[in-house]
């Protein structure tokens, strides 16, 4: 993943996070009034007390997802497509330039083919800035199906195991790597989740289901041989 779009995946998870975590406080307050009135009307499905909640590591499942062969086939496609005309142009642009250089000072040939060289250098330059757009456009686009593919998992998961709440929160060792304070501050918006049961962390169960580490194998239970009879 290039570090734009890195940085725009780190303020999506880190606002999306945030706005998760504000959520889940409002929602906790606006609703202690209703259960205290009326503690034995449990909502819909769920029994009263009975919210549990969970933590994924979005931001990092985005980003290997993006980093997997899955992804990076088509970053490689997607930009031999753009570099083939751009090399043509440029090839072009060698041979003017090689053709130039053999005339004489005086040759007449050099004015016509300074004006050519000029008015192609200026559409490559178009070209190649239009290229740039239009890839990182590409690498947006792989980022945020990642990222839904990543939040439908996450979703799949908990339902499965009855987690009622998830949480999308940087998990590891708290460490701040940015050389900047915005990059500072976005690194610690991406953690809204301080403290949690590792229990509940889900990060690893998702990982799985999308293909990026194997499914753990389980234990055979050793039993004792039956001795002939």
């Amino acid at each position: 993943m290039t570090s734009t779009a890195a940085s725009k995946t780190d303020r999506l998870i880190a606002v999306s996070g945030a706005v998760i975590a504000v959520t889940l406080a409002l929602g906790l307050r606006d609703s202690t009034p209703a259960i205290a009135q009326n503690a034995a009307a449990p909502q819909a499905g769920t029994q009263a007390g009975a919210m549990r909640v969970a933590t994924v590591d979005v931001l990092q499942l985005a980003e290997r997802l993006v980093a997997s062969e899955r992804y990076r086939a088509g970053r490689e496609t997607n930009a031999a497509s753009l570099s083939k005309p751009l090399q043509a142009m440029l090839d072009e642009l060698k041979g003017l330039e090689a053709r130039y250089s053999t005339l004489a000072a005086d040759s007449p040939e050099r004015a016509p083919i300074q004006e050519a060289y000029q008015e192609k250098s200026q559409a490559f330059q178009k070209s190649q800035q239009d290229a740039q757009v239009s890839d990182e456009r590409f690498k947006a686009t792989q980022v945020g199906e990642a990222y839904r593919l990543v939040v439908t998992a996450a979703d799949q998961i908990a339902a499965e195991l009855g987690y009622t709440l998830v949480l999308a929160s940087r998990t590891g060792v708290p460490d701040v790597r940015s050389d900047n304070v915005p990059g500072a501050v976005q690194e610690m918006l991406a953690r809204p989740v301080l403290r949690a049961p590792a229990s509940d962390d889900l990060t690893d169960r998702v990982a799985v289901k999308l293909g990026l580490i194997p499914e753990p194998v389980k234990a055979v239970p050793v039993t004792d041989p039956v001795p002939p009879k």
